[in-house]
């Protein structure tokens, strides 16, 4: 067991989550239809600071570039928004002076970044220098958005920004009598990768209102309710039902990375999968990668994108055709993420 949480370690990403919780800048779950008003005029307000960038902010807008849940449920806790690392350079270089930012603190930042991180590529090293200044620049402004930069490592920008409705109008929080928040959450990277990694087909719920899964989910992750029969009678919904709505993104992204984890490979935001051994990227895209795996794995049958893509199709997968040593090294590595993420281990692993 050693060797797989060695491998866990390096394969384990740290998915959602409020990163403003028990700050000023707290967010809260943002209703469905607050979504589109919200990220039009969050744009808006990037284009004033980054004016250069305005036109490439607009494809946040597209539902076609939110990733994950957002959008597909009557509520989400973070709005996850795909956004291309091609925006960070020009001619080959680091388009500092198209961000309108600090050359000397990208300048500092670098290196600190070179020093701390020597297996890194550069590219990496440079959009993560380059998120963190404006991470700074935003918050220096001082306006309605405020950014952390704990994810700028993953190529990940978080963001903590007021609700609004669609008639375009601030919403209060009516205890706390300030702005209520949200929190938007820009992922950059290939675009094709990043909607292999995060988007998923998750399991349809068929016998219960899904408003009701929806807020026994909450109950379970948020409240840390774990009685499955009890919140199956509190909301007079289907326990099969509940378990279905329990099984997040996080699940089919960390079963994925834990097929691969187990054959040598672990996933970058901005590349792929990469060989652990070599930290070679091993397909341009991800079509590429599932010739890879069937190579590697042979298994009984081969795997595809409609498969990888879907949660449920993901799990029979692994049970019926992989080696029976390959199938408990990958799934071993699946419960520990989810326990790491203390999520719901279903039954059928």
């Amino acid at each position: 067991m050693i060797s797989l949480i060695k491998i866990l370690k390096e394969i384990y990403i740290n998915e959602g989550g409020n990163v403003f919780k028990n700050t000023e800048f707290d967010t809260e779950d943002i209703l469905l239809a607050n979504i589109a008003p919200t990220i039009k005029k969050f744009t808006e307000d990037l284009g004033t600071l980054f004016p250069n960038k305005k036109n490439t902010f607009a494809a946040l807008n597209n539902k076609s570039n939110w990733l994950g849940s957002t959008g597909n449920k009557s509520q989400s806790g973070d709005l996850d928004l795909a956004y291309s690392n091609i925006h960070f350079f020009k001619d080959g270089k680091p388009d500092i002076a198209g961000w309108s930012i600090d050359e000397n603190e990208f300048n500092s930042l670098y290196e600190k970044y070179r020093k701390s991180s020597p297996k890194a590529t550069d590219e990496a090293v440079q959009i993560r220098a380059l998120l963190d200044s404006i991470i700074n620049k935003v918050n220096k402004a001082g306006g309605d958005m405020f950014g952390n930069n704990k994810a700028t490592n993953g190529g990940t920008l978080h963001f903590s920004y007021p609700q609004y409705t669609p008639t375009g109008e601030k919403i209060e929080d009516p205890i706390a009598q300030k702005d209520l928040r949200a929190q938007l959450d820009i992922d950059v990277g290939d675009m094709d990768w990043l909607k292999f990694r995060y988007n998923s087909k998750l399991p349809n719920i068929e016998n219960s209102d899904v408003k009701q899964v929806e807020k026994a989910a909450d109950d379970y992750y948020k409240n840390g309710i774990r009685d499955l029969e009890g919140l199956s009678k509190k909301y007079n919904i289907d326990i099969e039902d509940l378990k279905k709505g329990l099984i997040k993104g996080l699940h089919r992204g960390q079963l994925m990375l834990a097929m691969f984890a187990a054959t040598g490979y672990t996933f970058k935001n901005g590349r792929g999968f990469i060989s652990k051994e070599t930290g070679e990227t091993i397909a341009d895209k991800p079509e590429g990668a599932m010739e890879v795996f069937n190579q590697e794995y042979q298994p009984k049958s081969p795997l595809t994108l409609d498969i990888i893509n879907s949660y449920n199709k993901l799990i029979d997968y692994v049970n019926n055709n992989l080696k029976p040593e390959d199938k408990i090294k990958a799934l071993d590595l699946f419960k520990e993420a989810l326990r790491r993420a203390n999520a719901y281990v279903p039954e059928n692993i």
